[in-house]
């Protein structure tokens, strides 16, 4: 929470500043309107806390989504890389008919 960092920021003797330009460290909260617009802005002293689409890069089941969908819409050889996935119970009845579909396969299943 904002509350925090503010008690971060006294107990490391800093100073909490409203300019953009006189800051060395950004705190950006997640949910905030303008993120994209604000990390255009940062300047190369500045540091960030929160960078957009951290969510969905950082969490196993937004970024499986997320290049499950990379991985349908490009080449096959972009992202050989990668398995396919699928996010049970969601995806229940595309797994079910790649496992009828084919023998001998290797699964594997992360909580």
């Amino acid at each position: 929470s904002l509350q925090v960092v503010r008690e971060a920021i006294v107990k490391l003797g800093w100073k909490e500043v409203t300019s953009e330009g006189d800051s060395r460290f950004v705190w950006l909260d997640p949910w905030h309107a303008n993120k994209q617009e604000l990390t255009t802005r940062l300047v190369l002293k500045q540091k960030i806390n929160f960078f957009p689409a951290m969510k969905e890069v950082c969490n196993k089941k937004p970024l499986y989504r997320l290049l499950n969908r990379c991985k349908r819409l490009s080449s096959p050889a972009d992202f050989h890389f990668f398995p396919r996935t699928w996010v049970l119970p969601e995806d229940w009845e595309e797994f079910d008919q790649e496992m009828r579909g084919k023998k001998l396969k290797t699964f594997i299943v992360k909580p």
